[in-house]
């Protein structure tokens, strides 16, 4: 009986024994199994390359970037990398079952990155990175839209044009804070759709509704024999980055070879507002454009943080003025004139006085040159140690009284905005004046509008011809265009009945409107958006060059009340088409918030901001991209339906992980991680490098653009 029990007890460890091990090769199987679902690990991306503060492209490079808007940079990727960014990118178009045949019709969209991170790569190099740094400043930050820009054999040359801003409004500006770069992993010869530039162009033409950014047919052959350019292709090598100004005119080409080309487009920001450079000179020898050489002398001096090295009387008549304002390459000239000329800032100044006509004018293009001149004016003004109290009582009495006409209202906040540099105005009571008039417009400017009709100060030549009439708006497009001249107004929905009257001198002709009925819930809204983002930008600019305590303050406050309420707003906001406003704002605010905790990074606001930061990074990561719809190529009229809320979120990200606290960016991540929404192969612990390949969550295949 022992013996019997003795063999039956070693019967059952030995089926004991072997029960797990059957269980492990069962787990083992599935894991297996599992493994082969899961989609293939992403190598990280190298580290960051360093650069030196002292590096910088040489003089040549950035002035010739100055005049003609772009600049080259060769040899950037390896064959290794270029082929790995071709086909991971021809393999997502596969997946997703897109053909050839089509054109910019990428289905990862702004997921470039988290499927190459190669692409990442490229921008790190030291080459990009000194580049990008000569142009921005230090600290710059890449803007979450990247793309990837296929062109199929049998394609057609698009119209040249300015891309847009995702959809919103946006302001063009003339000084650097905005870029795009495009890299090329092929040999790009003509046939293959070498991308066509418009070279120094980035000054001139229209901004504001989507089709005014367009330029075809004789406009296009007129523009050219004005701005003394011509349209050129850009042939280049594989591994090469062309670097352009964001406001230069280009356009993609036909491609009459049997190859896909592709391009991948980056944006770039600019946070700091100083520049490596402090002794750059301007040399006319550059460009064969007199017009545009006054533009890039003023640029220089901005650069160089310092006022402009020569200061010219002004001795141009009223009547030549008058002449320069129906021409636009004349008219920029102009105000950049007034701008740099003795004692412009002077209220008797014949210059400045026709500059204050043309803003009051109410004719769009005529308000938006005059802000340019009027922010080269105050900067200038400040910089030479001029009195530049009137000009800014002057600017903020137009902000108040203009808060319901957006063209006005948004010029002047912008004009604010684009001085950039505000530590050599002294007087406290002059920044607070500003920065109260901002703060004021901002919180009470809401979906109430006086229509903007424009008045006749003495700006137009008295010869000129005068013609009135009548024309509707088509229903695809708030531009009209009559007897040649393109007539725009931010407040002309489609099917609008305008009065208008164009005004013509030796060809050159002029158009506005004088009278309309405005349908306030369409097309004003994108008007209002521009007058709020633009005093929060300008807001955020002062906040971040002045040291005065209580500005400082008061943007912060203006800030964290903005983000508040965008982290509280975001489940309205997304799948809503009417609250494009909000999601300008929030854009802006999140640079805005890089801008700001850069310049101050530490205190009791600053740690409100960042907070918020966080739960907006949250709120937006939990947002169903089920209602989106579709928001295709060239569908420059909309942010799409989450109203640019992807971009909010990766600049707000971008912000945390600049900051010193990195406690937020902490909670941020473990937000992220929670709801799914970071690369499979992430740990509970943050990872920086799986933070930077996250895939955008409101990118879908229907949604990439």
């Amino acid at each position: 009986l022992q013996f019997l029990y003795f063999i039956d007890t070693k019967k059952k460890k030995e089926k004991k024994c072997k029960l797990p091990r059957a269980k492990k090769k069962l787990k083992g199987k599935r894991k297996t199994a599992e493994a082969a679902k899961q989609p293939a690990v992403v190598p990280p991306p190298p580290p960051p390359t360093s650069v030196d503060p002292a590096e910088k492209l040489p003089e040549n490079d950035i002035l010739g970037f100055l005049a003609n808007g772009y600049v080259l940079l060769e040899n950037v990727g390896n064959d290794e990398t270029n082929k790995n960014i071709i086909e991971l990118n021809n393999a997502a178009m596969l997946r997703e079952g897109v053909g050839e045949g089509v054109r910019n019709h990428t289905p990862i969209g702004n997921n470039c990155i988290a499927e190459a991170p190669e692409l990442r790569a490229v921008i790190e190099t030291k080459k990009v990175k000194t580049a990008l740094r000569s142009i921005l400043g230090d600290k710059y930050i890449l803007h979450p839209h990247v793309i990837g820009m296929n062109n199929d054999p049998g394609s057609k040359c698009q119209t040249v044009h300015k891309d847009s801003f995702f959809g919103f409004e946006g302001h063009r500006h003339h000084t650097p804070w905005w870029v795009m770069a495009m890299y090329y992993p092929q040999d790009t010869p003509i046939e293959m759709a070498a991308t066509s530039i418009i070279p120094g162009s980035q000054y001139y033409a229209s901004e504001g509704g989507f089709d005014s950014r367009h330029l075809e047919g004789s406009d296009l052959t007129r523009a050219q024999q004005d701005w003394s350019t011509a349209e050129t292709q850009m042939t280049c090598k594989a591994g090469t980055l062309l670097i352009v100004h964001y406001d230069l005119f280009h356009r993609g080409m036909n491609n009459t070879s049997s190859t896909r080309r592709w391009m991948f487009k980056y944006e770039f920001l600019r946070v700091e507002i100083a520049s490596p450079y402090t002794t750059l000179s301007w040399n006319p020898s550059y460009t064969k454009d007199a017009h545009k050489s006054v533009i890039c002398e003023y640029i220089v001096s901005w650069l160089n943080g310092a006022a402009p090295s020569t200061a010219r009387e002004f001795t141009t008549a009223k009547s030549e003025m008058q002449k320069c304002v129906l021409s636009e390459h004349t008219r920029v000239s102009l105000v950049y004139e007034i701008a740099l000329s003795k004692g412009s800032s002077s209220a008797d100044h014949v210059g400045r006085q026709f500059l204050s006509g043309m803003l009051a004018s109410g004719v769009p293009e005529l308000v938006r040159t005059a802000r340019h001149g009027f922010a080269a004016l105050l900067y200038t003004g400040m910089k030479r140690g001029y009195d530049v109290g009137n000009v800014i009582e002057e600017l903020v009495k137009t902000l108040r009284a203009s808060e319901k006409i957006p063209q006005i209202a948004s010029a002047v906040a912008i004009a604010f905005a684009d001085v950039g540099d505000w530590s050599a105005l002294t007087d406290e009571k002059l920044l607070v004046q500003v920065t109260d008039a901002l703060t004021s417009v901002f919180v009470r400017n809401e979906d109430i509008f006086t229509p903007n009709l424009v008045t006749l100060p003495e700006i137009f030549p008295s010869d000129a011809k005068v013609e009135t009439g009548i024309v509707e708006t088509s229903k695809g497009s708030r531009t009209v265009t009559t007897n040649g001249v393109v007539l725009q107004s931010l407040l002309a929905p489609k099917g609008t009945s305008l009065k208008y009257q164009t005004r013509t001198v030796g060809g050159k002709s002029i158009g506005y409107h004088v009278a309309g009925v405005v349908n306030m819930n369409s097309a004003v809204r994108t008007g209002c958006c521009n007058v709020k983002a633009g005093c929060l930008a300008a807001l955020c600019v002062i906040g971040s060059s002045t040291t005065v305590d209580v500005v400082v303050k008061s943007v912060f406050g203006v800030l964290s009340n903005t983000l508040q309420r965008g982290v509280h707003d975001v489940p309205n906001i997304n799948g809503d088409m009417k609250r494009t406003q909000q999601g300008e704002i929030l854009m802006e605010a999140t640079v805005g918030a890089a801008r700001l905790l850069n310049a101050h990074p530490i205190g009791s606001q600053q740690s409100e901001v960042l907070a918020l930061l966080s739960q907006f990074v949250g709120k937006v990561a939990s947002q169903d991209p089920s209602k989106n719809f579709p928001r295709r190529p060239g569908a420059g009229g909309h942010p799409g339906a989450d109203q640019g809320l992807r971009y909010s979120m990766g600049l707000a990200i971008t912000a945390l992980l600049a900051h010193p606290q990195q406690e937020y960016i902490h909670e941020a991540y473990a937000t992220l991680y929670k709801l799914r929404r970071l690369p499979p192969e992430s740990g509970r612990g943050f990872d920086r490098a799986a933070l930077l390949r996250k895939r955008c969550h409101l990118t879908t295949a229907q949604h990439a653009f």
